[in-house]
């Protein structure tokens, strides 16, 4: 079998959290896409189109709460890209996804890059259960894999279960009644309200969630150690589709 295919087969599905292989893992000798800077800013910190966060904005959490929770239970699909970046002391590792979600749980995850170049153009699948499913398909071969949820952490020690769009808005509407406003910020065209809770993660200290101010849902989630000023962990979600049509063979690779 090609080199590459047995790297691929070493490299898929490496990583549940949002899938990840640490930088310096074999890469069947491509190198990992240079332009992409391997950990994310938070949305506070400035770029273009993103202001400061306005403190002290008013804000009712427990109204917010009650317009997330239902804004949530009217998706039944929901497409969007999102980039995620992670750290853990050298390691760095960071992916742009096209996902796919469906209730009760599914995901479908387009992985167009990453800094391990082999999981570029991979797809991994999750339906809510204890196994992940991925393929890549190399010139016309496909090459699947199936794995345990737990056999393929990500760069933390994260699974899909506690990083996945659906574990975000639990922990959001879990602990927004008591969370640390922070103000309002930019998210690409979207407005969003920052808020601070602890997280109950292993190996963080604080966690970060922006909710759209126009869809009432999250659309970025951030990881800190005790601190810390710098995220150890970020998904940003952009252009998201609300209940659009997803083929019935979506989540089968």
């Amino acid at each position: 079998m090609d080199k590459k295919l047995l790297a691929f087969s070493a490299a898929l599905l490496v990583a549940a959290g949002c899938g990840r292989s640490p930088v310096g893992a074999d890469t069947g000798g491509e190198a990992p896409p240079a332009e992409e800077p391997p950990v994310t800013a938070p949305p506070t910190t400035g770029g273009p189109g993103q202001k400061p966060p306005t403190t002290g904005t008013p804000t009712d959490l427990g109204s917010l709460k009650t317009e997330v929770a239902t804004a949530y239970q009217a998706v039944k699909t929901l497409k969007a890209d999102y980039d995620n970046h992670q750290s853990k002391g050298s390691e760095k590792y960071f992916a742009k996804v096209a996902m796919t979600f469906a209730k009760p749980r599914k995901l479908r995850l387009d992985i167009r890059s990453s800094s391990d170049a082999l999981l570029s153009g991979a797809i991994v699948v999750w339906t809510g259960g204890s196994t992940l499913k991925g393929r890549k398909d190399i010139g016309f071969l496909p090459i699947k894999q199936e794995h345990k949820l737990t056999d393929k952490p990500s760069l933390r020690g994260w699974y899909y279960n506690q990083t996945d769009y659906d574990a975000m808005v639990s922990a959001l509407l879990t602990n927004l009644p008591t969370a640390k406003l922070l103000g309002t910020s930019r998210i690409g065209s979207a407005t969003v309200t920052l808020v601070e809770f602890k997280s109950s993660l292993p190996g963080a200290a604080t966690e970060r969630i922006g909710i759209d101010s126009v869809k009432k849902l999250p659309v970025y989630r951030e990881f800190r150690e005790a601190g810390s000023t710098t995220p150890i962990f970020t998904t940003t979600y952009t252009n998201l589709q609300l209940n659009a049509p997803v083929a019935g063979n979506a989540f089968d690779i």
